[in-house]
């Protein structure tokens, strides 16, 4: 019976140093100590809500890069609870060294990043980000995912003078069949030719695309075209695709290091005058 009781003592003692010495799976809370970033929310100055991520281990007084993330048509809604995909999800479970502000605004309802209201909130919340905190204006970034991909196409190409570089991910270049045409719009003007024209405007901008080869929901001959549109621009757009990869090209883009150093790297050319949103 001593020897027994001993025994369970010892297994006790062996369950404790495991607790604490072996790194728990379940990620901690995203505003802890130690973690990469920190998540809150900023509002507009109408009111609307949009989760912004800062690094916990930056020095904040000094101007910091930011990165604009638009999201997938999977992810709208009213609450915010659009996180657990993309590039948020990457930051919250602390894969990314991305130095820099994240901003992630959400598309309410049935609606599209080129819809004029919420290519107003995403550059309204930009325009708050910028007022909030000490922001590298030279260093300003783009990225999406999906719906969020043609979302970057259409910002970058209507703001060209804002964002340093651009980083659409399986993206579309216009808005599928189906959805209200938008009248007298970037878009409309330009339906019969839109991969030149937003080549046109972005043929400068550093610029790397992503998608999966197998994608069944926009075809990477979306990504193809815009390609071939930027190259014969003489652009020096990036391209990567993931031949076995279908949709979600998100989870390999934004899981390689070698995007955030490289983002981090561009800047906003000088002859470029910023657009103010």
């Amino acid at each position: 019976m001593r020897l027994n009781g001993v025994a369970s003592l010892c297994k006790l003692a062996y369950v404790v140093l495991l607790l604490i010495f072996v790194p728990c799976s379940v990620h901690a809370d995203s505003n802890a100590p130690g973690t990469a970033f920190t998540q809150s929310e900023l509002k507009t100055d109408k009111g609307t809500s949009f989760p912004i991520f800062r690094p916990t281990k930056i020095d904040e007084s000094s101007a910091l890069p930011l990165v604009l993330f638009l999201h997938g048509a999977g992810e709208r809604g009213l609450n915010n609870e659009h996180l657990a995909v993309g590039l948020p999800k990457t930051l919250i479970d602390r894969d990314a060294q991305l130095d820099a502000i994240v901003i992630a605004p959400q598309v309410r309802s049935e609606l599209w990043w080129s819809d004029r209201a919420m290519e107003e909130f995403a550059l309204a919340a930009l325009d708050k980000t910028l007022e909030s905190f000490a922001v590298d204006r030279d260093r300003i970034y783009l990225t999406g995912m999906s719906m969020g991909g043609h979302g970057a196409w259409f910002l970058a190409a209507k703001h060209p003078g804002v964002f340093a570089a651009v980083v659409p991910v399986c993206a579309r270049i216009g808005r599928p069949q189906g959805l209200p045409p938008l009248a007298g719009s970037f878009l409309d003007e330009h339906k019969n030719a839109l991969a030149a024209a937003i080549a046109e405007r972005i043929e400068t901008k550093p610029i790397w695309i992503f998608h999966g080869g197998q994608d069944p929901v926009v075809p990477v001959s979306e990504s193809r075209k815009m390609v071939e549109a930027l190259n014969a621009r003489g652009a020096s757009a990036l391209y990567t695709e993931y031949p076995n990869t279908a949709h979600e090209a998100w989870v390999p883009a934004y899981g390689d290091q070698k995007l955030f150093d490289w983002i981090l790297q561009q800047r906003l050319a000088k002859e470029q005058i910023a657009i103010t949103p």
